[in-house]
């Protein structure tokens, strides 16, 4: 039962929960990966603050960045469609290559 005000209103959800993946990007050298998959975009910390989103192209591929942290390191969520998803993990996993120890 949805909760509302106004009870002769005809309100339907559509849950798009399961159309979505995400890839956590975490670390001190997060930026420097982001920038890596979408060099024309300002990722400084003017440009792009903490609990930012930016949406475009990362990677010829769609997405919504989000600049989160739940670990206190800067962290990015790139939230992408689940049929694009192994493209774009395998281009962040490309990217991160130079940061491995």
């Amino acid at each position: 039962m949805l909760q509302t005000e106004w009870r002769e209103l005809k309100v339907y959800l559509t849950s798009v929960t399961e159309q979505w993946s995400l890839i956590a990007v975490a670390g001190p050298q997060a930026r420097a990966l982001l920038q890596r998959l979408a060099p024309d975009w300002p990722l400084d910390r003017e440009s792009f603050p903490f609990m930012s989103v930016r949406e475009g192209i990362m990677a010829g591929v769609p997405v919504r960045v989000v600049r989160v942290s739940f670990t206190g390191e800067l962290s990015y969520e790139i939230h992408v469609a689940c049929d694009r998803v192994a493209h774009l993990w395998q281009a962040v996993m490309q990217a991160g290559e130079p940061h491995v120890l």
